[in-house]
């Protein structure tokens, strides 16, 4: 691997021929660096290629064009595959031992600098914090010298410090300020320092000239500067203040020169509203604004609000922060600050947990005077007089506050209590909870603005619409929020945007919070009355079809054409932070578990086309399912296939779900390089199979030509000969926008994967071979995808058994037990074996039931496995039942305990497979088995399993067991059933056939 990459930006005016002379031309040798190319438009003119690229270096071109400079910068980083990266435009000179030098000074905490040298770097400014320093070393911290970060390239940084980085529209003067801002003043780069020791041995970096900014670039710039967490004055970082008054003292510059308008720029720069700013004639947005405020829109839906995470709470009497202990308590747990300041009664025990509260002391501690005086040999009397004051003064503090009011101890805490004082002067705003708390402000001469109770609910709901978890406090906090907004309409109606209320109402859906969702769908008519704040379809359908019992009464198909058709307008206007909550909402409520898994039809199998017409015709839909062009392929001779290579690349990602890619790997690892990449490890939204907001707005950006960023790391994996992805979950949605053109994709699909939303949004078209473990998933698959699959290899082959794990002698009892493998969830519909079990034991009560697996969990949020749970204990408290099962629980010793199970029962009302039975089945148990009755009319268990297996009824499988055994044909039946599962299930014959479809083999 090469050890640096040197991305060349070409814009429209350059040639990059010299540029790649100059780059040839390095004293470091061209074997340890790559160079990649990459080009970009400005305005209409794109650049073209120019001369050709020396023999001696390896130059990697992009062959799309980037929008701008920086655009260029992120695509060259997501193609370099060296752990160092810097940066040159192809009109720039560079001295011959640049990138020697540049080189020699990495350091995983350091920016290595070349020159030349600004004249105006302060003497100062090296620091000795790393010691001791080489001779012609020279460490620089980087607000001592904002302007060595400012200029164009000539630096060296670690490529992992780049990748991720947003594409950004910064003016081009301030591309590099505005990168090293974001980047320096993360948490992690707070202790980043600049090495100049290029600069002093040497190394030039020379830009050409350019434009001189105007003074709307410089505002750009500014505001640039002054995003996220570096919104507010108090939250910057030392660097981001150092760039900020750099740029704003060139601007003032720009200013004072004639002939251009002073006060346009001063109302450029306040319409702008950059926090702290002081313009050419006054401050620009010098204030905070109130923690409530209508100009994010859905952006507030996807990343938590800019501006300062400080709050200073302040009340006269506890109780009033103890009222709002919900609300502070998710902002705490959101990575706010939160210090509370109160002058009588107690917090409540959550709010005595934050890291600094405060009750105001009216008396001192102690009189330090009479303590100095009387020492440990005074009289007894004297030091009987001391302890008596030292004890009036403990219970007068705790006292005198409940008794005097605040505005009349003001003269005495204002001078004793300097902790209050230290405390109220800390960054942050404060909210001001009732009056005494203002007379605490007062006291201490703070004049500063401040917020109440309204503004404080307004910044929780704000809060919540991006970090809610679904936690009881935090329902109970956004509840509180809501119902304060409630009280005040008028206030809140100039505080919160309605759609702040409808995004909060979904976070709580997607938790099971529904009555909180209920209360707020109802708060945020009140406050905004029908008429201006239409309803949402798509909440108040899914809202109906979580609460209710009926989902069939529930309009599904006409509320997800209406959100849909919302997605789309907000799509074509630009706003995609909308769009991308409008699909969210949309693909929630088409693939809803009440609508397939609760119920004993899915309209996804049973009339797909009429279904999910909504999604098909949207522009959305035709975006989800479009192919973008994939990543450009490594074709240098370091990336090439080796010749007469006898192991191929794989690359296994297991999937939310992972237990199934064991067998995968195993099968692999004798044969071929195997790396699983587990992407839940790196992101913990691939970790569950649920409709992601995030992993939607990611998948509209890759339609709109932004694909997600990949690490070096996951690159090298994606560059592999063969990816293989098992379960049609966001991580295949994710592979197939990243993964380069070279690399064969073959997917695994099972059972759920039919009835998921990420079915819909995986690249087909990028995949070449789909497995599935039966074929009635199959033929579901195909036309759900309505012809999706149509240029895609289909495959079935069974999920491989180790059948001889389970041989093993019954017990003389397994020939009246039954057994369920995996049965708490209600899509397994315990209920149906419990019916079976019910009736046997009223022909014969030796009849058992056994239950391998987890139970119900105690505290299930989900709606529809709490009623599965309440009916299954329900239909439990009949003692014909419960007196005939056994509960074994979760185990790691399965083919022991299936020597006691002489049938292997399965209930489910869908399955893909179910290797539980099968495995039962390999025991010997004599398998009984339902007709699944989502997929019953496309096959389903019937052309999986032989037909004498199948039962549609309990009574059905009732009446066939009791027929087996009364024949005395039972342990036949269990030498027939090994045999048949050997014959159809082996592992040995299911595992190769896996391998040769991956490997491409067959």
């Amino acid at each position: 691997m090469r050890e640096l990459s040197v991305v060349v930006v070409v814009g429209p005016a350059y040639d990059v021929g010299p540029c790649l002379a100059a780059l040839s031309a390095q004293t470091l040798p061209t074997d340890r660096f790559e160079v990649v190319v990459v080009r970009h438009r400005t305005g209409d003119a794109a650049p073209a290629l120019g001369s050709p690229s020396p023999v001696d270096l390896e130059v990697v071109t992009s062959p799309s064009v980037a929008m701008s400079r920086a655009a260029a910068r992120a695509t060259g980083v997501h193609l370099a595959r060296a752990p160092w990266v810097t940066f040159v435009d192809a009109g720039d000179a560079v001295s011959p031992d640049l990138l020697e030098l540049l080189h020699d000074a990495r350091h995983p905490d350091r920016v290595a600098v070349a020159g030349p040298l600004p004249a105006d770097l302060p003497a100062d400014a090296s620091t000795d914090r790393l010691s001791p320093l080489a001779a012609d070393s020279r460490l620089v911290a980087p607000e001592r010298a904002p302007q060595l970060l400012r200029g164009r390239g000539g630096r060296l940084y670690p490529r992992a410090w780049l990748v991720g980085e947003p594409l950004s529209t910064d003016p081009e003067h301030a591309s590099d300020a505005v990168l090293h801002g974001r980047l320096l003043s993360r948490f992690e780069h707070r202790f980043t320092l600049l090495d100049l020791s290029p600069a002093a041995r040497g190394a030039r970096y020379d830009a050409a000239p350019t434009a001189s900014p105007e003074p709307a670039d410089h505002v750009a710039a500014l505001v640039a500067l002054t995003q996220g967490t570096q919104a507010h004055p108090a939250d910057r970082s030392a660097l981001t203040d150092a760039l900020v008054a750099a740029e704003l003292a060139d601007l003032r510059a720009l200013a004072a020169t004639p002939g251009v308008d002073r006060a346009n720029v001063d109302r450029m720069l306040h319409d702008a509203g950059v926090l702290g700013v002081v313009g050419p004639t006054g401050p620009a947005g010098g204030h905070a604004p109130a923690p409530g405020t209508r100009t994010e829109g859905h952006a507030l839906f996807f990343a938590p609000p800019a501006g300062p995470r400080s709050l200073v709470v302040v009340a006269g009497n506890a109780a009033a922060v103890n009222e709002q202990d919900r609300m502070l308590g998710l902002l705490a747990r959101s990575g706010y600050g939160i210090r509370v300041l109160h002058y009588r009664g107690r917090l409540t025990k959550g709010l005595r947990r934050l890291p600094e509260t405060h009750r105001v002391e009216v008396l001192p501690r102690s009189v330090a005077r009479v303590e100095a005086a009387v020492g440990p040999t005074a009289a007894r009397s004297r030091r009987l007089a001391l302890r008596a004051v030292q004890e009036s003064l403990r219970v007068g503090r705790r006292v005198l506050p409940e008794v005097v009011p605040a505005r009349v101890a003001g003269p005495a805490y204002g001078r004793v209590d300097t902790h209050a004082a230290r405390l109220l002067d800390g960054p942050g705003t404060h909210v001001v909870l009732d009056r005494a708390g203002r007379t605490l402000l007062r006291t201490w001469g703070d004049d500063r603005p401040a917020v109440g109770a309204t503004e404080l609910a307004a910044l929780t709901l704000r809060v919540a619409a991006s970090s809610l978890r679904g936690a009881r406090p935090d329902a109970h906090a956004a509840r509180r929020a809501s119902r304060l907004l409630r009280a005040d309409p008028d206030h809140a109606r100039a505080l919160v945007d309605p759609e702040l209320w409808t995004m909060v109402t979904y976070r709580l859906q997607r938790a099971g919070r529904l009555e909180a969702s209920a209360q707020l769908l109802a708060d945020r008519e009140a406050v905004f009355g029908p008429a201006t704040t239409p309803r949402s379809p798509g909440l108040d359908a899914l809202q109906a079809l979580l609460t209710g019992s009926d989902a069939g009464a529930v309009d599904v198909v006409g509320a997800a054409r209406s959100t849909l058709r919302a997605a789309d307008e907000a799509f074509a206007a630009g706003d995609l932070d909308r769009a991308a909550f409008e699909t969210t909402v949309a693909l929630d409520l088409l693939f809803a578990r009440r609508l397939h898994t609760a119920e004993t039809r899915s309209p996804l199998v049973s009339e797909p086309d009429a279904f999910l017409d909504p999604l098909r015709e949207s522009e959305i839909g035709r975006l989800l399912g479009h192919s973008t062009p994939p990543p450009p392929s490594r074709s240098t001779a370091a990336t090439a296939p080796v010749a007469g290579r006898r192991r191929p690349r794989v690359s296994v990602l297991p999937g939310a779900y992972p237990k199934f890619s064991g067998a995968v790997v195993a099968e692999l690892e004798g044969h071929a390089d195997v790396e699983v990449l587990d992407l839940s490890a790196r992101d913990k939204r691939f970790g569950n199979t649920g409709v992601d907001p995030a992993t939607v707005r990611e998948r509209l950006l890759t339609a709109a030509g932004h694909p997600p960023s990949v690490d070096l790391a996951t690159a090298e994996a994606l560059g592999a000969d063969v990816v293989f992805v098992d379960w049609a979950d966001k991580g295949l949605t994710w592979v197939t926008q990243v993964v380069p053109s070279g690399t064969r994709v073959v997917a695994r699909l099972h059972g759920v994967d039919t009835l998921s939303a990420w079915l819909h949004t995986a690249q087909w078209e990028k995949v070449d071979d789909v497995i599935f473990p039966s074929d009635h998933l199959r033929r579901a698959a195909v036309a759900t995808l309505g012809g999706r699959l149509d240029g895609v290899r289909q495959h079935v082959v069974a999920n491989p058994v180790d059948v001889e794990r389970y041989v093993l002698p019954k017990v003389a009892s397994a020939r009246t037990t039954l057994g369920l493998v995996g049965w708490a969830q209600q899509v397994k519909d315990p209920l149906w074996a419990l019916e079976v079990l019910a009736t046997l034991r009223r022909h014969d009560p030796v009849w058992r039931l056994r239950l391998v697996g987890a139970d119900f969990a105690v505290d299930e949020r989900n709606p529809v496995e709490r009623e599965a749970a309440a009916a299954f204990r329900e239909r439990m408290a009949d003692p014909l039942v419960a007196d005939g099962v056994d509960f074994v629980g979760y185990t790691t010793r399965l083919p022991e305990h299936l020597r006691e199970v002489g049938w292997a029962l399965s209930a489910s009302r869908r399955e893909g497979f179910h290797v539980g039975l099968v495995e039962m089945a390999a025991s010997g148990a004599v398998p009984v088995v339902r007709d699944w009755p989502v997929y019953a009319g496309i096959g389903g268990a019937g052309t999986l399993f032989p037909p004498d297996w199948v039962t549609t009824t309990p009574g059905d499988a009732a009446e066939r067991i009791l027929r087996i055994d009364a024949s005395g044909t039972w342990e036949d039946a269990c030498g027939r059933t090994v045999d048949t599962v050997r014959a159809r299930f082996s592992g040995t014959d299911s595992g190769e056939r896996l391998r040769r479809i991956v490997l491409g083999e067959s």
